[in-house]
């Protein structure tokens, strides 16, 4: 359930930079007519991606999360490369408690989209090694992390974990 709320979550912020899924998401629940809405229905789910996604938005804001999973599965089937594909995968690499999960996870990103957030699969392996207390691993993690920001950041977070360990330790 924490992953189709974050998965939920994600694709909410994703949609507000949309204008064009949010003006569709507007019109789908502002239809009244339950015959025309059956029809746009039918419509976005046969349509390419985004409309499938706005159709997944649809369910998921009316709280039928069944509908809106089955939507969601179809979509990734039909677009194993496709935006949805991808969100879904760094949602289970931010939650997979799993390091060797978390390493094969990445991979698969990163072999599959050139384009992902290479910062971000550092930081949630090297979070993944703190908590396995891989220190070599969390350091390499962090070092293959590109910005400042972002590694000033997952080191933060890392520390915390740590203190937090040896204070558990020590009690």
């Amino acid at each position: 359930m924490k992953i189709i709320i974050l998965f939920n979550c994600l694709v909410l912020v994703t949609l507000a930079g949309s204008a064009q899924q949010k003006q569709n998401l507007d019109y789908l629940l502002k239809e009244v007519d339950p015959e025309v809405l059956q029809q746009k229905i039918k419509t976005l789910g046969a349509g390419d991606e985004s409309s499938k996604w706005t159709l997944m938005t649809y369910y998921d804001t009316k709280k039928d999360l069944r509908r809106a999973d089955s939507v969601l599965q179809a979509t990734i089937a039909a677009y194993p490369l496709g935006q949805l594909a991808y969100i879904q995968l760094a949602n289970k690499i931010v939650s997979e408690g799993d390091v060797v999960k978390k390493e094969q996870i990445a991979a698969r990103i990163l072999k599959n989209f050139p384009n992902a957030d290479k910062n971000r699969i550092h930081h949630s392996l090297a979070y993944g090694y703190a908590n396995a207390k891989n220190v070599p691993k969390v350091v390499e993690n962090i070092n293959a992390i590109s910005t400042q920001k972002a590694k000033f950041s997952a080191t933060l977070i890392v520390v915390k974990l740590i203190v937090n360990y040896t204070q558990q330790r020590c009690q």
